[in-house]
């Protein structure tokens, strides 16, 4: 529980000289312990004490941040230094620093996500319990519900189809749900992987697309999300889609892009198709220990402003399905497009594929502005 009174007005400097101080005390203590003895017992003993401390830190966070909301500069400020103070403790650890360093331009990228979904720590002493913890947190444990429920679903629609399927992957990342249970295909089904990082699509073209299933074609394109707006261009460049879906993108999108993406790909899908999306609920899971100890941010969004953003992306709510994943987390959303809704196209265009060849964009080419398409 926080040592913070959120009737008081919160002063920056007994925050650091309290509430953070006191976590410093907490994180040198347990270093020590376990590099004294680092066995198994002594470090199943420091994970469960960290855990202790640090959620009193987060909710002294969100107090905090709570108190210093409507000043962004300010809160930055604080938020940046917090993080400063415990990089002696925190970098120790490889997910939180890598978190923070944001090596590939985002947290939350394809090294990290294929590290949350193998959940194998890869630090020792200190790191190795903050390890431990991450891969045991909400949101890391919501990562690998996520990925199990997009593959389950994918493979239920597929199977219900009884022909080819066409399927456009937005922000595909490593492509993890591809690497297995796509073994008894009757029907050709071929998916297009988009992604901005290119580091991404390698490992996929060489890690999934090589060792794709029979009658799985995988298409890894280096394409910006952002430029997903158009139905008619998606169209142009991919084909027509039977299933287009994203599950790792919309919660880093702000609401005016957002809607316009929802409405590209509403407008991409052939009659008696289908979207899904996946989005985070914000109030099942605490930002703050993401916002302030690994300066990871999301778009904070519930199930209400979700539903929003559909409705005015043009999509039909009274058929709108969702569903949550085991965390409560998650949120599924699945809208299946009517005839009068879906895009008409040839039988033989059904599975026409990208006409972009699996290569890179160029630089230029992924910093077209959103207005580019208008």
């Amino acid at each position: 529980m926080s040592t913070i009174d959120s009737n008081i007005p919160f002063d920056v400097e007994s925050f650091f000289n309290v509430e953070v101080a006191n976590f410093k005390e907490t994180l040198d203590r347990i270093e020590n312990e376990v590099e004294q003895n680092p066995d198994q017992e002594t470090v199943d003993r420091c994970v469960e004490e960290f855990t202790v401390a640090f959620h009193q830190s987060r909710e002294e966070c969100r107090v905090a941040e709570e108190s210093l909301k409507d000043d962004a500069r300010k809160l930055a400020e604080v938020q940046k230094r917090f993080r400063d103070e415990l990089a002696p403790w925190f970098d120790q650890s490889w997910f939180f620093d890598r978190a923070k360093k944001k090596p590939r331009g985002y947290p939350g990228d394809y090294v990290m996500l294929t590290a949350l979904y193998n959940e194998e720590p890869k630090s020792t002493g200190l790191g190795l319990v903050m390890d431990r913890y991450f891969l045991k947190a909400d949101l890391a444990r919501a990562v690998r519900t996520r990925l199990a429920d997009v593959k389950a679903f994918v493979l239920d629609e597929i199977q219900k189809r009884n022909k080819p399927v066409s399927i456009l992957n937005v922000a595909s990342g490593p492509g993890r749900e591809y690497t297995c249970g796509f073994d008894h295909l009757e029907n050709p089904v071929s998916v297009t992987c988009l992604d901005s990082d290119e580091a991404a699509l390698g490992f996929l073209k060489d890690e999934v697309e090589q060792a794709a299933a029979k009658n799985l074609t995988v298409s890894p394109v280096c394409y910006n999300a952002l430029k997903t707006t158009s139905g008619e261009k998606n169209i142009q460049n991919f084909g027509a889609s039977d299933i287009v879906y994203s599950v790792g993108l919309c919660d880093y999108i702000p609401d005016r892009y957002m809607i316009r993406i929802l409405e590209g790909w509403r407008q991409s899908v052939v009659e008696g198709g289908v979207v899904y999306v996946a989005f985070k609920d914000c109030r099942e899971y605490v930002a703050s220990e993401y916002q302030w100890h690994a300066d990871w941010h999301f778009y904070l969004r519930t199930e209400e402003d979700c539903r929003a953003l559909f409705e005015q992306a043009g999509y039909d709510m009274d058929t709108m399905e969702m569903s949550r994943d085991s965390t409560g987390i998650i949120m599924n959303f699945v809208s299946r497009i009517t005839t009068s809704e879906g895009v008409q196209i040839d039988k033989n265009q059904e599975l026409k594929g990208p006409h972009f060849s699996s290569v890179r964009e160029t630089e230029a080419s992924q910093r077209d502005s959103l207005t580019s398409e208008n």
